[in-house]
Formats: structure tokens, C-alpha cells, sequence
């Protein structure tokens, strides 16, 4: 199995970040209408992440799937991760977060992705995370839950080999 680790400073509280990995991924990440989650360990959840294109192109959907592991308020979210052809191709990953206060409101985001079957599934996660954790910076400070007008837009004017819809960096904050 195979696993990856990234660290990044971000400008916002730990509160704030922990909201978005619970309740607030329609804020960052997911299609806002399709998320489907509540905040407790052993809850399963459910998001959609759609690829949009500028041109006459349908919209390609990427599903997500897992449960909460482990929650420790404002510290910590522990989390299986399933996604489809691609991405972890079915195999049930382990998503964990780690949130460290730091001066201010900025926050040390330790992520540690592990149990990719593949090296490639693992190289795709390594360089889509970065670029998928920085739409976390436009959080507005209080994002508690998600909602309808956080819906983000998909740029398909670059070519780009989806491996999975976390590696998919070409989101647009609205």
C-alpha cells in the first residue's frame, strides 16, 4: 500500500477548517446540493464533485464516498475515502487531517492520504491535494455548513487527465 503526506500553512482558524472537513465541504470541494454528511464517527457520507467545461461538453460527475473514522473538534478529522476509475479505482483510503493552531488564525494542515493500491493513484492524489487544499484559503471565516451559492466552476479549457476528482485543479472561486 501507498501513502502520502503534505503540510501547508493556512490563513484560516482550525475552527474554521474543521467545519469545512465535517459540514462545509459545498464551501471547497464538493457540488453543495449533493453533499450528504453529518459530522459524528461511524457516519457514512456522500458528495459529488462535477467537472465543468466552457464548451459544449456534458459535465463529468465524480462521486465520493466514506465515513467518519475519527473527529476531534478544531484538531483532527479521520476519514475513509472511495472514488471511482481513476482515482482510488474502489479501494477504501484513509484520509486523515491534522489542524494545529499556529500564530493568529493560521493553521499547520498536516494531510496524510494512505492504502492507495497503486503508486499512480498515489502520485495523483500528491499533486492534486495541494491545489485542492489551497480553495480552503477562501473559506469566509464562520462557513458552517454547505449551501447552494458555494458551488464552484470547472475551467475545460486545459487538458487534463482526471484521475480524480480530487485531482481536478481547475476551479474557479466565484
Amino acid at each position: 500500500m501507498h501513502a502520502l503526506t503534505i503540510t501547508r500553512t493556512s490563513p484560516r482558524s482550525a475552527a474554521t477548517l474543521y467545519r469545512a472537513w465535517t459540514t462545509g465541504w459545498g464551501a471547497w470541494f464538493a457540488e453543495s446540493d449533493t453533499a450528504i454528511m453529518r459530522a459524528k464517527v461511524g457516519e457514512p457520507f456522500f458528495f459529488d464533485v462535477v467537472q465543468r467545461f466552457t464548451d459544449a461538453r456534458e459535465p463529468v460527475r465524480h462521486p465520493h464516498y466514506g465515513r467518519f473514522l475519527r473527529l476531534v473538534p478544531d484538531t483532527l478529522v479521520s476519514l475513509s475515502w472511495v472514488t471511482g476509475v481513476g482515482g482510488t479505482a474502489g479501494a477504501e483510503t484513509v484520509l486523515t487531517v491534522h489542524l494545529d493552531a499556529i500564530a493568529g488564525d493560521y493553521t499547520q494542515v498536516t494531510l496524510t492520504h494512505e492504502g492507495f493500491a497503486t503508486e499512480d493513484a498515489r502520485d495523483a492524489h500528491e499533486a492534486a491535494w495541494p491545489r485542492i487544499l489551497a480553495h480552503q484559503d477562501h473559506l469566509p471565516a464562520h462557513a458552517h455548513t454547505t449551501n447552494a451559492s458555494s458551488a464552484r466552476v470547472l475551467d475545460g479549457d486545459r487538458s487534463l487527465l482526471v484521475t480524480d476528482a480530487a485531482s481536478i485543479d481547475l476551479r474557479v472561486v466565484a
